[in-house]
């Protein structure tokens, strides 16, 4: 497993360097990444270098929350594309046992 080099980068949400020294440093960064995923989103652009810098992106999420870096989020034990986010009360046919 890869370890991610741990450096200042210029954020393009908060229009400033973000340095390591920052105490808030991984929650920048993370919001930085979902910021760019979306920009790549939206641009909806073909290209190999488009396509290259989604997958990293997605690559630095997973590392991140495999290192501990961010807390991962909740995703349904069984893995299956429909879960329970757990903020609403289900119908009782729906209840999770």
């Amino acid at each position: 497993m890869y370890s991610m080099e741990i450096k200042p980068f210029k954020s393009q949400l908060f229009k400033r360097i973000i340095k390591p020294d920052n105490p808030s440093f991984w929650p920048y960064l993370y919001a930085e990444i979902l910021f760019r995923l979306k920009v790549l989103e939206d641009r909806k652009c073909p290209c190999k270098k488009c396509y290259m810098d989604k997958h990293n992106l997605e690559w630095r999420i997973s590392e991140m929350e495999n290192d501990g870096s961010i807390e991962k989020n909740f995703r349904p034990p069984d893995d299956k594309a429909v879960g329970y986010c757990g903020r609403a009360e289900l119908p009782p046919k729906y209840k999770i046992k």
